[in-house]
């Protein structure tokens, strides 16, 4: 447990311990396209596209035929999951 910055108050840091914590998520079904969960994939494979190729295991024609298969409007796909969570912080005594 650390100390606040400006107070040295050791309480600035003390868990919260919410009530009525929860949370839920989703993934939305989605067609190919210009789509942000699309462009998300692009990017990422991107990144990590040498690496993945470097590996053997995948080839960049797959991962092109993958890239492809995303942007068609045609074809359906679940996105990304995203996820809420939430609580209340307990009222003060």
């Amino acid at each position: 447990m650390g100390s606040h910055l400006r107070t040295n108050d050791r309480r600035a840091h003390a868990p919260i311990r919410p009530r009525e914590v929860d949370a839920e998520s989703f993934r939305r079904y989605m067609v190919g396209g210009d789509v942000g969960s699309v462009r998300i994939n692009q990017f990422s494979l991107g990144v990590v596209r040498d690496r993945m190729v470097a590996t053997g295991r995948i080839t960049d024609d797959q991962i092109d035929a993958h890239l492809a298969r995303l942007r068609d409007p045609t074809v359906g796909h679940l996105s990304f999951e995203t996820w809420y969570a939430w609580g209340r912080r307990p009222v003060a005594t």
